[in-house]
């Protein structure tokens, strides 16, 4: 017969109170495995709020694929006209090559930021800006070959 360890009344086996005290005689070892269910639990939600966030990010296009070309970011500013980055007589068709990555559709000036970031095994070269535009390919907005 089990006893309360607060008051000595006796209890039935399986009684979790004292009806005498009110002590709870649940063992420790039980609050702490339902201590570490609550934690693991709490943990798991976690974890998948992080992975649905992730895939989010992915779906919408915040964090770009290896294969998708990323805009710069353009600045509004309203007080002073945009100047351009190339003048047009700085590059004549005649001869200036023009690059493109075999995974977009965009096509750049050699000297671009984008073509610059272009691998190796990608490159794909165009003897003029016609060439590049019958090959479907858009050209870029940062440097506008």
């Amino acid at each position: 017969m089990v006893k309360c360890p607060k008051c000595g009344e006796k209890l039935k086996g399986n009684a979790k109170f004292c009806t005498s005290c009110g002590y709870s005689i649940e063992d420790k070892e039980t609050k702490n495995n339902k201590n570490n269910l609550n934690l693991t639990n709490i943990l798991l939600i976690i974890i998948a709020v992080c992975c649905i966030t992730l895939i989010g990010l992915f779906a919408t296009g915040v964090f770009p694929a290896d294969n998708q070309e990323v805009a710069a970011p353009v600045e509004n500013n309203t007080t002073e006209a945009p100047v351009a980055s190339v003048s047009e007589n700085e590059y004549s068709d005649e001869n200036t090559e023009y690059v493109a990555s075999s995974k977009t559709d965009k096509f750049h000036l050699p000297d671009c930021e984008w073509a610059q970031k272009i691998s190796p095994q990608n490159l794909v070269t165009f003897n003029s800006r016609d060439a590049a535009l019958d090959s479907d390919r858009t050209p870029c907005s940062v440097c506008n070959p």
